[in-house]
């Protein structure tokens, strides 16, 4: 019934016949595109121009038919419960559509990123070490490096009372022996005490550095610690004290 493009596609007059009780309309469509798909339907009419509704048709009807030869479509009247005692005229139709929706250019949305003030993230870092980064990079789990510096402050406390503790003692214990073995404990147990301390301290200021380090980078593309960059610490116990170490690869 509409064509698009270079050719109109025509329907052929529909040849109609009935077999066991149901009628088998068959039909062309010819002048088609290989790419065109049709929308297809039957309009039956009685011999007074009154419309016939069918609805038990079954074939080549419907949406997104092909073009071709030999189309076929069959109606069985007694499902619709109609009596055929006149005559009726059937007529098909059919227009184009388009087998492939028009696509649109894609639309880009680009998503800048809060720039991050360094002061604040240094803020955040000294109240728990990985704070400022772990807010600055979505969650990332920096703080854990927090609950290591306490916990080395915690276990420091400890081993300090407990040496203060063990030192007591030695001073009030008259017995040689276990006056040594109180002495050598209390200064293990300083000893450590002092090397979970600057641990910890060496924590707060890895954490600092390293915030100062990549706060340029999370302004423009992020903070990752898989850069060239390394920054960590050991305990040396020749100086008793940690050390800052810095590296980069190329």
């Amino acid at each position: 019934m509409i064509g698009f493009g270079q050719n109109t596609p025509t329907i052929t007059k529909p040849a109609v016949r009935m077999v066991n009780d149901k009628i088998k309309i068959s039909y062309d469509i010819m002048n088609y595109s290989n790419d065109d798909r049709f929308n297809v339907w039957i309009d039956i009419k009685d011999s007074n121009g009154n419309s016939v509704i069918a609805k038990s048709l079954n074939g080549d009807v419907g949406n997104d038919i092909k073009g071709g030869i030999n189309k076929m479509v069959i109606w069985d009247p007694d499902a619709d419960r109609i009596e055929l005692d006149t005559g009726i005229y059937i007529q098909v139709y059919a227009e184009v559509i388009k087998s492939t929706p028009e696509i649109s250019e894609p639309s880009k949305i680009v998503f800048h990123k809060k720039k991050v003030k360094a002061s604040n993230l240094i803020l955040q870092s000294m109240a728990l070490p990985g704070l400022g980064l772990t807010l600055a990079t979505n969650g990332k789990p920096h703080w854990l490096r927090g609950l290591a510096g306490y916990g080395c402050i915690m276990t420091s406390i400890v081993l300090n009372r407990t040496a203060v503790s063990s030192f007591e003692k030695y001073k009030t214990t008259s017995d040689v022996r276990t006056r040594n073995e109180l002495f050598n404990s209390s200064k293990m147990q300083d000893d450590l005490s002092e090397i979970f301390a600057l641990t910890a301290a060496g924590i707060w200021v890895t954490d600092i550095v390293w915030t100062l380090v990549g706060s340029s980078k999370m302004n423009s593309s992020g903070l990752s610690q898989e850069t060239g960059i390394r920054i960590g610490t050991r305990y040396e116990p020749m100086a008793r004290a940690p050390i800052l170490m810095i590296s980069y690869s190329f």
